[in-house]
Parts: structure tokens; C-alpha cells; sequence
């Protein structure tokens, strides 16, 4: 009841008791109504009133008390409207919860001696602009959130009455939140003579050392909410002012007068043309009673198609614009701006009816391309190695249209040729096409050389000069292709290397480019061995018939072969051996020796020439001769060789060097029996 009793007293003094009694009691339905048993006062000391900054010191104390909880109260009642939530929760309030800036000032508060709340409660008693402030915000809140006085043409009257009381409290509110910010400032400039006469030791304005700052300061952030609440109120409770003119829609019939007609047409209510008097004031179906813009629309299917000419669209656009209104006839405007470079219009249109009442749509967008898509060609390869390749490059190729376009490739293969078609259709189905063919082909040329038409030995082929290889290998070689004729193939044979091991290639290449070869090694060779022979002994004597070692050497050298080739010996003599020496073996029997021994060494040479000195000793002989010949053959069949020869005198009584020696012919083994 406490609440109730200072709504009553502080509404004498503002003249506004009948909206803020009915104020209050909806205020009792706020979730922070259980927060007023919260508040903590000094034990056995009940509500004192309405405060009025007079009295004794602890008098002074518990009217401070209540005015801090009052409006603390105020303004938590508050939290429930958007704006003042937001203000509220900046300064540290939640829901359920109270503000920390009155906490503080409370707790401050009951510390303060008698001493130094004296100068604080004669400051506060002469400032009148605090005693309303709580319930100044009450009125507003309660305007604020009582619904039943928002905007009604009942009784036109009643709102009129309902208007000054909103602008009374709100002018109130403009006024309380002034009157607080005035007080906050004489406050410091209070302080400030204060500050004056203190010594230099003592601290600055903000951090209170005196009595009376303390008392003051305590206070600051509570002032600085409450003024910034009163304005926030004020603001909200300006913007739930109506106007009577405003309303419409709500006015009840007034029988069968001249001015008032019965409703004929319930569609039509408060919409200017009704037969009734909407507004309550004025005539019937007065212009600035039909309050409701005409009705426009543009149908849907104008924009889900495609036009191929301005031309049509403009037609198209005309026709599909529709519009009407309640009261009176009207006629769309249309307006329809084309943008060539994108394809498209843009779409809008308005009207207005006899009250200037205006309504618009718009804008929409409308295709417009009569153009086809157009190809930005790649530039293909002649051939591919496979019809995906192909396909595959054929999809780069680009495609321009203003409109989306759908694309597809076909592509069939005939005989190593891919024929594909690109077809594109845009939106508005126009459509083009582009066709290329190219060249198939993955597999290289085939390219054999047949050596059986080579010459060869012992499987190597060889050749006395380069120009002759070349030449013999092109002839011997075969070319075939899968889709390039022998005829279209480019042919060619070349040869690489040293001659002694020389390669020689032959390729082909088919109209794709493909290259197929082969290649086989031979070797270009007309030098033959260079073979020597020396004999340490040319001259055997006496002819004793005995087996001696003339001291044979030799050399082989090749341009190719180097020292490895076949060598063969060959050790002949002029006479048979027949004529040599007879043994007798243990059987009696006489069987003719060999007058020449080959010894190999362990790489297969010869290391040693044994050759027997023995000569016909009849007087018709005229002495032996040995002819000992090296031959070389290198691996193209190329031949040397070299002779050496060792005499056998048939007479050197007067000495080996007189001896006679005559060679009739080389026709005897010498390493055999003849």
C-alpha cells in the first residue's frame, strides 16, 4: 500500500493522478515486484513516505533510503520494454536483479556519521526536483504498457483526453530529468568552493575525502541513471501519442442520418468508400477517409520466359501489369528499362488512386536475347591419339551467350577419323552449332629391317663405306602404317657412331606425326690386319737333322679387331719330308718325322717355331727352304699376312754363308708326313 500512498501525494503535485493510479496497479504484474521485500533498511524502521529532504539527520537518512528503492524500483519495473532493458543492462542490471549503482549508494549511504550527512541533507532539501522523480517514471512505464490506451475512436473525446495526459507526462518527465541534471551540477560546483579551501595534500573531486563530497559523490551514478531513464521514458511515451485523425477502421455506425449511413458493404469498411464517415469528423467517404494504396501485381509468368525482341517484351510487360483498387478505377503506369548487355529488363510499375493514395511493384527481371550463343573457337590438334583426347579438347571450346546456355558434344569415329558436333541453347532457345573433324591415331608406324638382305659374316654386317650401309639398310627395310598409306609415310635412313661399330636407323613418319623405327648395328670396314713375322735363326747348319728353335715371332694388329682375331700358321718347305730323317722304332719299322713343330702358348699363339736342319743330301738337290706365313683374318673377313723364311744350304763345306740355296716351290707340309 506503501506504493499507492506516494502515487496519490506525488500526483497532487504533478495533476496526472488518474493515469498513474491505474499506472501503478498494472505495475503490480512485473517479475521484479518480489525484489521490494529485497531491500535492506535499518531494523525496526518501517516506510517512511513520500520523502521530502527535511527533518533530523537519520530522518534524512531513511527518506534517502526510500527514495533510492523507489526509484530503483521504477526503473527495474521498466525491464520488459526493449529500450529500456538495453539502457538498463549497460549499467550492470539483469533480469531479476538489481542495479549495481544503487547497491553501492545504498551501502554508502548507511555509513555516513550525523557530521557528515548535515551538509548533504541541507544541499538536498533545497532541491524540489527530486521529490516526483520515482513517480514520474511510474507514469510513464504505466502508460507505456497499458495497452488499453492506445489508439481508439470510441469515444473521440476519451483519446483527446488520453493525448493531454500522455504529454503532460512526458513534459513531466522532459522536466524531472532537467530539474536532476540541475541539482547534479550545483552539486559539483558546491563541491568545487569546497575544493577551494582544502589544502594542497588533499585528493582530487573524484576520490571524496571530505564529509561532504562523500555524501554527494555517492549519489552521482544514481542521478546519472535516473536522468538518463526519465529522458529514455519521455522519448517512448512521445512516440505513443496518437492522433485522433489517425484512426480509421473502428468508428461504429451512427443511424440513418444524412452523414451517417448504415453499412452496406462490410468488405469495404474504412476504405473511403463505404457511405460512412470513417474518420468521425468531416463527411462521407471524405478523400482523406480511404487510406488503403491501390492494389498492383505483376504476373509471374511474364518473368519465367524468354523474349527475343524488346519489341515483345514491351507488349508482353503491358499485358501482364494489373492493377485495381478499392474505391475508384486506375490505370497502371508501366515502365520497362531494357539492358542489352545483360539480356535483361527491368520490370516495374505504380499507380494511384483518386486519393493520391500510391502503390508500387518492382522491379522484375525479364530476359530479352535474340541473339544464339556464339563460339569462342580453340584451336585443335590435326590428330589425337584417341576419341576421348579429342573430345576432350573439343570441350574447351567457349561459349558466349548473355543467358545461361546448355551444351552437349556428339562425336562418332570413322575409319581414324572422330567427327563431333558442339550444340549450345541459351535460355531463350536459341541455338548454334560447330562440327570439327580431326585425325585418330595412337599407333606409331611400323618399321622393320629385314636382315636377311644384309651381307653378313658369322651373323655381323659389314660394309666398306657408310653411304654403302645406309643404302643397303634402306632397301631392307619394310614400312606399314594403320592409317597413314606407305606412300604418305616419310621415310628416311641415317646412321650414327663410330664405323667400326656403327648404328644405322630407319624411320618413318606417318601423317600424325608419329614416329615408329628401327635400327640394327653394323660395321663399315675395308682395311684388312696388318700382320709381321721374324725369325731370330734364317739359316740352319749344319743339316744334321736335328729340331731347332729359329726364334719365331709375330705381330697382328687391326683397325677394328685390334689383336683379337683369327690367326692361323702355315709352315711349308720346298722339299717332302719324306726325304728327312728315318727312325727306326722298336718294331724295326722306319716312319718319317715332321720337320716342323708349331709349340702354342697358353693364350693360343705360337711362343716357339721348331724346324728340322736337314736338306736332300743327293747331288741334284739344291738345299731346303721353309717358308713360315702368318694369316689374320679380322670379323669382316678381311685377310693378311706375312712370310718368313728359313734355308737349309746343300753344301757348306766352306762355310754356312757360301752355301747354296735354291727355292723350287712351296709345296710340302712341313708340319706333316709327305
Amino acid at each position: 500500500m506503501k506504493r499507492a500512498v506516494q502515487f496519490i501525494s506525488v500526483c497532487l503535485f504533478a495533476g496526472l493522478c488518474a493515469a498513474s493510479f491505474a499506472g501503478g496497479v498494472a505495475l503490480q504484474q512485473s517479475p521484479y515486484a518480489s525484489l521490494e521485500d529485497e531491500f535492506v533498511r535499518p531494523p525496526g524502521i518501517g516506510p517512511t513516505g513520500a520523502p521530502s529532504f527535511e527533518g533530523d539527520p537519520e530522518f534524512f537518512r531513511l527518506q534517502m533510503f526510500d527514495f533510492l528503492e523507489e526509484a530503483e524500483l521504477t526503473l527495474l519495473r521498466a525491464y520488459e520494454l526493449p529500450a529500456f532493458k538495453a539502457y538498463l543492462e549497460a549499467h550492470g542490471a539483469a533480469a531479476g536483479q538489481k542495479i549495481p549503482a544503487f547497491e553501492f549508494a545504498r551501502e554508502r549511504l548507511g555509513l555516513l556519521s550525523v557530521e557528515e550527512l548535515l551538509p548533504v541533507m541541507d544541499l538536498y532539501s533545497r532541491s524540489p526536483q527530486l521529490l516526483g522523480t520515482p513517480n514520474l517514471l511510474d507514469e510513464a512505464i504505466a502508460i507505456l504498457t497499458e495497452e488499453g490506451l492506445r489508439a481508439s475512436c470510441e469515444d473521440v473525446y476519451a483519446e483527446r483526453r488520453k493525448i493531454e495526459v500522455r504529454t503532460a507526462v512526458r513534459n513531466g518527465l522532459t522536466i524531472g530529468a532537467d530539474g536532476i541534471a540541475i541539482v547534479k551540477a550545483v552539486t559539483f560546483m558546491i563541491l568545487d568552493l569546497l575544493n577551494a579551501v582544502s589544502t594542497t595534500c588533499e585528493t582530487p573531486i573524484d576520490v571524496p575525502t571530505s564529509s561532504s563530497q562523500t555524501g554527494v559523490v555517492i549519489t552521482d551514478a544514481v542521478f546519472d541513471i535516473l536522468v538518463g531513464g526519465l529522458r529514455l521514458a519521455a522519448d517512448e511515451v512521445g512516440f505513443s501519442i496518437t492522433p485522433p485523425s489517425a484512426c480509421i477502421d473502428s468508428c461504429v455506425g451512427h443511424g440513418f442520418t444524412d452523414y451517417h449511413q448504415p453499412d452496406t458493404n462490410s468488405t469495404l469498411v474504412g476504405k473511403g468508400c463505404d457511405n460512412r464517415d470513417n474518420d468521425c469528423a468531416g463527411g462521407i467517404d471524405e478523400p482523406g477517409e480511404d487510406r488503403v494504396p491501390p492494389v498492383i501485381h505483376i504476373d509471374e509468368n511474364v518473368t519465367s520466359r524468354c523474349y527475343s525482341s524488346e519489341s515483345e517484351a514491351r507488349r508482353v510487360a503491358d499485358l501482364a501489369v494489373k492493377a485495381r483498387d478499392d474505391c475508384s478505377a486506375v490505370t497502371p503506369n508501366t515502365s520497362l528499362t531494357v539492358i542489352a548487355s545483360a539480356c535483361r529488363g527491368l520490370l516495374m510499375a505504380d499507380a494511384r488512386d483518386h486519393a493520391n493514395n500510391f502503390a508500387s511493384v518492382g522491379p522484375e527481371f525479364l530476359t530479352i536475347d535474340p541473339t544464339p550463343p556464339r563460339f569462342v573457337r580453340v584451336p585443335l590438334a590435326s590428330c589425337y591419339p584417341s576419341l576421348s583426347a579429342a573430345r576432350g579438347a573439343f570441350a574447351q571450346t567457349g561459349i558466349q551467350d548473355c543467358t545461361t546456355v546448355t551444351s552437349a558434344i556428339e562425336t562418332t569415329e570413322n575409319a581414324c577419323v572422330a567427327e563431333m558436333e558442339l550444340q549450345a541453347v541459351d535460355e531463350c532457345g536459341n541455338q548454334s552449332i560447330l562440327t570439327e573433324n580431326v585425325r585418330l591415331d595412337g599407333t606409331l608406324p611400323e618399321v622393320e629391317i629385314d636382315t636377311i638382305f644384309l651381307p653378313r659374316v658369322d651373323g655381323l654386317a659389314c660394309f666398306a663405306t657408310e653411304s654403302e650401309a645406309i643404302g643397303t639398310v634402306a632397301e631392307a627395310t619394310r614400312y606399314t602404317d594403320n592409317c597413314t598409306a606407305t606412300t604418305g609415310l616419310v621415310v628416311d635412313t641415317r646412321a650414327s657412331g663410330p664405323q667400326c661399330d656403327l648404328t644405322v636407323e630407319s624411320a618413318a613418319i606417318d601423317e600424325c606425326g608419329l614416329i615408329g623405327q628401327d635400327e640394327i648395328q653394323v660395321r663399315v670396314d675395308d682395311t684388312p690386319p696388318v700382320v709381321t713375322c721374324s725369325i731370330a735363326t734364317n739359316n740352319l747348319w749344319p743339316a744334321d737333322d736335328t729340331m731347332r728353335d729359329v726364334g719365331f715371332t709375330y705381330t697382328v694388329n687391326d683397325n677394328c679387331n685390334g689383336t683379337s682375331m683369327d690367326v692361323r700358321f702355315e709352315v711349308t718347305s720346298d722339299e717332302a719330308t719324306s726325304f728327312g730323317l728315318k727312325v727306326k722304332d722298336t718294331l724295326g719299322e722306319v716312319d718319317p718325322a715332321p720337320d716342323a713343330q708349331l709349340v702354342r702358348d697358353a693364350a693360343g699363339g705360337v711362343g716357339q717355331l721348331l724346324l728340322r736342319a736337314q736338306r736332300r743330301p743327293d747331288s741334284s738337290a739344291d738345299g731346303r727352304v721353309y717358308r713360315v706365313r702368318v694369316i689374320a683374318t679380322d670379323s669382316c673377313g678381311l685377310e693378311s699376312f706375312a712370310d718368313c723364311f728359313v734355308t737349309v744350304p746343300h753344301n757348306m763345306s766352306t762355310g754356312p754363308d757360301l752355301g747354296f740355296v735354291y727355292n723350287s716351290g712351296q709345296n710340302f707340309d712341313a708340319t706333316g708326313v709327305n
